[in-house]
């Protein structure tokens, strides 16, 4: 990733995104400065990357010097992608996917060796609470890592809401409200804002019902109906696919534009998300049925009359009572046959 002036400097504004550019091979086309944040549960600072298997992580803003770090915590960044293990910068740092250490949430199997760190962020976490700068969310249960890793959107507070499901590639990722609202997360360079454009194509998909996901909670709980999903066509191309789950318009796909905001798209998990399954077809959404084809209008054709006879003609004069040669010279053999046997002994007689 390529960057052309000094466009992180503060007072500079979102209008200095005009001199940000992104590495043509790039994998990652989120810019850095959008990929800080907060975790909502205990209020640390994290850095969002993309996953190198889809989707995104959050991961802690330093680095650790590896041979400090257990095994199984290590993630390292390259062009923009979060791998797990630390092989960037001669395999010496790494990074910390943030749920495995988040203070709210319990964690059974903790590392010894992360404790210290854990506890670090825990007290993080109380100072911003008590000092007013952090209000947690507010959950039923625990969080979990998976909870913790996900991006949940800010859903406005306003109206009721109605989150559709999109499956694509064999995976369920639930958007932050209907699917045809999905907005566009590039960098529009007319307005140097968030693309006002949408995700949605209603040629690429279709309503079909899949079953929903065992709940790990509750496997007893589990809803027996399936429930109904936006599925991007299976036969489409993986960029085609793609597009959906990067959250570009038609007219980002394949584009350099930066993402100006993180993916809203996250991965479906039935406790979090039960309230919004949904168990009835969404109203609309019907593709335009184009008229069938009945290929090209020849002549009206006109089918004999007779019996067991498929044979037709185009003659525009023929009747339904129209014969084909074959019928008729059959016809004329029974009106002649049938003549002869009408007539009176005496003329047969004669005529013998």
């Amino acid at each position: 990733m390529a960057t052309e002036g000094d466009w992180t400097t503060p007072g500079r504004g979102r209008g200095a995104l005009t001199n940000a550019r992104l590495h043509s091979n790039s994998p990652s086309k989120t810019l850095r400065t959008h990929g800080n944040g907060a975790c909502g549960y205990c209020g640390n600072l994290v850095e969002w990357f993309d996953r190198h298997d889809g989707g995104r992580i959050p991961l802690t803003p330093m680095e650790f010097p590896s041979p400090r770090v257990p095994l199984r915590y290590r993630w390292s960044v390259s062009g923009g992608v979060a791998r797990p293990g630390a092989y960037g910068r001669i395999d010496q740092f790494c990074r910390i996917a943030h749920p495995a250490i988040c203070p709210a949430v319990e964690h059974d199997d903790l590392d010894p060796a992360i404790h210290p760190l854990h506890q670090a962020l825990g007290v993080r976490m109380q100072k911003l609470i008590s000092e007013g700068s952090f209000i947690p969310r507010l959950r039923d249960e625990a969080p979990t890592e998976d909870a913790a890793q996900d991006v949940e959107p800010d859903l406005p507070a306003d109206r009721p809401v109605q989150r559709h499901v999109l499956a694509c590639n064999n995976t369920l990722r639930i958007a932050p409200g209907p699917i045809d609202e999905l907005q566009c997360v590039a960098l529009d360079e007319e307005t140097q804002d968030r693309c006002k454009r949408g995700v949605f194509e209603l040629d690429e998909g279709q309503w079909v019902q899949v079953p929903v996901p065992p709940s790990r909670a509750r496997p007893k709980s589990t809803v027996k109906r399936p429930m109904w999903v936006w599925e991007v066509n299976p036969l489409a191309s993986y960029l085609d696919a793609l597009r959906w789950l990067r959250q570009h318009c038609p007219a980002h796909h394949q584009s350099e534009a930066p993402d100006t905001a993180a993916v809203e798209l996250v991965g479906f998990h039935t406790d979090r998300h039960a309230r919004y399954i949904t168990l009835d077809r969404p109203a609309g959404f019907q593709p335009t049925e184009a008229p069938a084809d009945t290929g090209p209008q020849g002549p009206k054709t006109t089918t004999c009359a007779g019996d067991h006879c498929n044979n037709t003609t185009v003659v525009p004069e023929a009747g339904a009572d129209w014969l084909c040669y074959r019928c008729a010279r059959r016809a004329r053999t029974r009106v002649a046959t049938a003549r002869r046997w009408q007539q009176p002994d005496s003329d047969r007689t004669d005529r013998a």
